[in-house]
């Protein structure tokens, strides 16, 4: 869509700037103190979504009439467009999704027959009709046009589904992208959501493309499929700031720019000029003496001009760069392309209606007065209008329209709803969160974003079903959620954790930057670290009982104490050596074999010369020893041996 060409000549400038949805917004909300408003390109989000079969933005799916009575086959879209909604509403993100309308140009909606036409009158015709019309709006809006197209049976569902979430959304008169940029560069929004290079032309200077769960910066349509290395599967965004651009690389790109090098290069509704690709067009963009975009804006610089008179200046234009091609060919392009860069070759440029049609698109700038106000629509930041929404009448219009078939719908609805509006229901309502036991704030982590280089907190928010229209789902039920988490052991048992687990069932990490930190969740766990410090002063090991805490222990016998009254085998002690007794030669050394107890009464004991009981009999040489002997004698292994023989 738009000019592919485009994204292809920015992809050095943001390969770096491709980084977490989660991210984006923490990061921002650090600079500005409030979470981004996006304008979203309501047709690339059916396309994504599924809505389309392919990307001929204007035209819905192509229903027979019979076919219409079979909403199932909105299922999937629908699926993943809540999935979308989820995502930034979770964020806290306000936006409004612009959809195109009645007045989108002809040679958008019916290429085919456009591209056909050859005769100078029709193109004249179609130019008058164009100004005509963009004259007559200034004054009067087609409101029966504007309500006929809005009653395409695609849209009419779209519509349904939004309205039931009481979603911000709007038609634009003429093209969707065109509104959305009007919206960024009048400060009404801060960003434009789109894969359409057309936001660009259309002025708009910051835009988020490719929300998609792809880690590289490639179509959520590409057959390679999810190529995200993301454990919990995060949807990532590319931010495109051409000021940021323009200052970092030293680069004027600007509408009109990047509108001259679409008309060279070509796009969806002209082929471009043979012979010139993206680097000579490139060149010819960055030339300042002469100046080809500044003189392109200046043939077009007023709507109210004869069509006449603007059709002969833009001729002229087309001589003027033709020319300086031919003649200045090797100092532009390196080498001389006269001969590939011939008249012929020049025939390809767009008619003047396509460049009005980028300068002076069809826009109502009549903002409502309830425009991403709280108090209308739940995608504003701070809405608490979630709390009127219908769930049950919900539930039931995506059980008419085939959900079921997807997914356990009990299980996957009351988790989706609910993580929805969790942020809403936390920072809205705490008080009644804390006081009826619906959230708890259990655990604090912090993790490197690497798509952004910095550090996001984020709190382990606990919870219970908050919605009361919403059934809990059977498989989740809390006498399971016991025996699962907890293996059936009795509450006095229950640790902590298990306890939050068996109370609050369900859990989601939220970034602590999009909670204020006097909001009493926050206080609340803040005041229960703190207890629980003041509980264990001091680290232990391991906890102690009751009876081993009351009682003194003391240890009396220590390996340290041992140690210092024993010899060690490997570093002998410092000692005095004593000289070894002496026995007289041929003394006999009598020891009994079985000892018995020593403590019996001296009148019970026998003489050991009248004793009859087994005996062992040594002789021991006393002769003198040599230095060696005397050495072994009295070395740490033999101490015992020798103490032994003192003794006897």
């Amino acid at each position: 869509m738009g000019v592919p060409a485009i994204w292809e000549f920015l992809k050095p400038y943001i390969k770096d700037r491709r980084k977490t949805l989660k991210g984006f917004v923490c990061q921002f909300r650090k600079e500005n103190g409030r979470s981004p408003r996006i304008a979203i390109d309501g047709h690339n989000w059916l396309f994504e979504c599924g809505f389309y079969h392919n990307d001929a933005r204007a035209e819905p799916f192509s229903f027979t009439k019979d076919s219409h009575d079979d909403d199932t086959l909105y299922a999937k879209p629908y699926m993943n467009m809540i999935h979308k909604l989820k995502e930034l509403s979770l964020l806290d993100v306000s936006f409004v999704i612009v959809f195109d309308g009645p007045l989108k140009p002809k040679f958008k909606r019916q290429k085919e027959t456009l591209r056909s036409i050859t005769g100078t009158a029709d193109v004249d015709t179609y130019l008058t009709s164009y100004v005509d019309s963009y004259r007559s709006f200034q004054t009067e809006r087609p409101e029966g046009m504007m309500k006929k197209y809005m009653s395409q049976y695609t849209l009419k569902k779209v519509q349904e589904l939004l309205n039931l979430l009481k979603v911000n959304y709007t038609f634009a008169y003429g093209e969707g992208e065109s509104h959305c940029a009007w919206l960024q560069i009048s400060d009404h929004v801060d960003y434009v959501m789109s894969n359409d290079s057309d936001t660009l032309m259309f002025g708009a200077t910051r835009v988020l493309r490719n929300l998609s769960k792809n880690l590289e910066d490639k179509s959520p349509s590409s057959r390679q499929g999810n190529n995200s290395t993301s454990s919990e599967a995060e949807y990532y965004i590319t931010e495109v700031n051409l000021q940021e651009i323009n200052q970092k690389y030293g680069l004027q790109l600007s509408s009109a720019s990047l509108l001259f090098f679409s008309l060279i290069i070509g796009g969806d509704y002209n082929s471009g000029l043979s012979g010139l690709g993206k680097t000579k067009a490139l060149t010819l963009m960055n030339l300042q003496s002469p100046n080809f975009v500044k003189r392109l804006m200046e043939i077009f610089h007023d709507i109210e001009l004869d069509v006449a008179l603007i059709n002969s200046e833009y001729e002229k234009f087309q001589k003027e760069v033709y020319e300086y091609c031919q003649d200045n060919g090797r100092e532009l392009f390196g080498r001389n392309y006269r001969i590939l860069l011939s008249k012929e070759n020049f025939r390809g440029w767009p008619e003047p209606y396509i460049v009005f049609h980028y300068i002076y698109p069809i826009i109502d700038k009549n903002v409502p007065s309830n425009f991403l106000t709280p108090d209308f629509f739940t995608s504003v930041e701070g809405s608490s209008l979630f709390r009127s929404l219908d769930f049950v009448e919900l539930m039931s219009y995506l059980e008419r329209h085939g959900l079921p078939s997807f997914c356990n719908f009990t299980t996957w609805y009351h988790k989706t709803i609910h993580e929805y509006f969790l942020l809403k229901q936390l920072k809205l309502f705490p008080d009644e969160s804390v006081n009826s036991d619906l959230i708890k704030i259990t655990e604090i982590k912090s993790d490197l974003d690497r798509s952004c280089m910095m550090d996001i907190k984020k709190y382990k928010v606990r919870y219970r079903t908050f919605i009361k229209t919403i059934n809990e789902p059977v498989a989740l039920e809390s006498n399971e959620l016991i025996n699962e988490n907890t293996g059936g052991l009795s509450p006095k048992k229950l640790s902590q954790r298990q306890v939050d687990v068996r109370h609050y069932p369900y859990y989601l990490w939220v970034p602590c930057d999009l909670v204020e930190e006097h909001n009493p969740l926050i206080i609340r766990y803040n005041q229960l670290q703190r207890q629980l410090e003041e509980k264990s002063p001091t680290k232990r090991s391991k906890s102690e009982s009751p009876r081993k805490r009351k009682s003194v222990y003391k240890q009396n016998n220590t390996l340290d104490g041992f140690l210092s009254k024993h010899a060690s085998p490997v570093k002998p002690t410092q000692h005095t050596i004593e000289p070894p007794v002496l026995l007289q030669k041929d003394t006999e050394v009598k020891r009994r074999l079985f000892v018995g107890d020593d403590s019996s009464n001296e009148e019970n004991q026998t003489d050991p010369d009248t004793e009859d009981s087994l005996i062992i009999v040594e002789e021991r040489d006393v002769s003198p020893r040599r230095t060696i002997e005397y050495l072994l004698s009295t070395s740490p292994l033999k101490r015992n041996y020798t103490s032994f023989s003192e003794k006897d």
